[in-house]
């Protein structure tokens, strides 16, 4: 499933990609055949990991990761091409919580067990009610 990206990921997800495509094409000689061979596809499983968690999960990583593994087809870039194809939308911003979906930092510090610090009443009401009843605490008239 594909996450959320941002500038950063975008980036990061690119430079990996392509930094093991290079470093496959300047290595090649050591890459032709023999025990070098698995450090070839070792690097191509953990390129593949690093961008499946830079990105999430998505089906371009899999025809690139079965081209790496065939001979001669893994001199094509095909690692920056699938971060390329992937990131091609930038950077997507998750949406905004919903109003009740936003809690105030004591709710939130009462549901990872810290103190009570307001009622039960406080945190499941909708954040204008919220504001009432907090400035209603403030002013001394503790009514909930």
């Amino acid at each position: 499933m594909p996450r959320p990206l941002t500038r950063r990921t975008i980036w990061l997800a690119r430079g990996v990609a392509l930094t093991a495509d290079a470093l496959q094409l300047a290595l090649l000689p050591l890459f032709v055949g023999g025990i070098s061979e698995g450090v070839d596809a070792g690097l191509d499983v953990v390129v593949g990991l690093i961008l499946v968690y830079l990105c999430g999960w998505h089906l371009a990583f899999l025809p690139s990761f079965a081209a790496e593994a065939l001979p001669l087809v893994d001199l094509f870039p095909s690692w920056t091409a699938a971060a390329l194809f992937v990131t091609r939308g930038g950077p997507t911003e998750l949406p905004p919580p919903s109003p009740r979906e936003a809690l105030p930092l004591p709710c939130l510090l009462d549901q990872v067990g810290g103190t009570p610090v307001f009622s039960r009443s406080f945190c499941r009401a909708a954040p204008q009610r919220r504001r009432e009843m907090l400035l209603a605490k403030l002013s001394g008239s503790d009514n909930f």
